[in-house]
């Protein structure tokens, strides 16, 4: 199975971050996110991190990276530094690292990134999604029909988000907006 998840903070001692996610402290964010990853995800499946991995020291934040569950793949995020990307290199705790990436399920084609990308092709009978963070939102669909999808931390309770649950999501989310044919402003007469 496949998974995917963003902003994982990891040592990020700073109360704006683990507060609205319901956390006491940094300890308690990651034990709880550890814990959730656990329950959904096993070793044999794909983990999708896009980003914003760690902050902090170095030891803390690989420690919970380690505990986490399956193959670990990182779209790299602002907080993952030059010296954190060396560090991870250097212990090969991912099996794939890069600035972005396109990845196809069936009919769906899915651009992976830190950032938010409106991809603009939401009248396309089969648009490209964005998968994306870094925006902290609860929100799963942040930009309307700009086919971006939230796989954040804080838009799934702390949890991972399945690429089953994404796809389920973005069907039921096109059904309620459908795609509205185009029409042209002008008309020759």
């Amino acid at each position: 199975m496949i998974w995917f998840t963003s902003d994982l903070h990891f040592g990020h001692d700073k109360p704006f971050i683990y507060e609205p996610r319901g956390f006491e402290d940094v300890y308690d964010a990651a034990g709880t996110i550890i814990t959730h990853f656990k329950e959904k995800i096993s070793w044999d499946d794909d983990l999708y991190i896009l980003g914003d991995c760690m902050l902090g020291t170095a030891q803390f934040g690989l420690s919970c990276l380690w505990q986490l569950p399956g193959h670990k793949h990182l779209v790299f995020g602002n907080h993952d530094t030059d010296e954190r990307i060396k560090l991870f290199k250097e212990t090969e705790i991912f099996t794939s690292m890069g600035w972005g990436g396109r990845l196809k399920s069936g009919k769906y084609s899915l651009y992976l990134s830190h950032y938010p990308m409106m991809m603009g092709n939401y009248k396309d009978k089969h648009p490209t999604w964005n998968l994306s963070g870094h925006t902290h939102s609860k929100d799963i669909f942040q930009y309307g029909d700009n086919c971006v999808y939230n796989v954040a931390l804080d838009a799934h309770d702390n949890y991972p988000v399945s690429l089953d649950q994404i796809i389920s999501d973005i069907t039921a989310y096109r059904e309620i907006h459908p795609v509205v044919p185009f029409e042209p402003r002008y008309r020759k007469e």
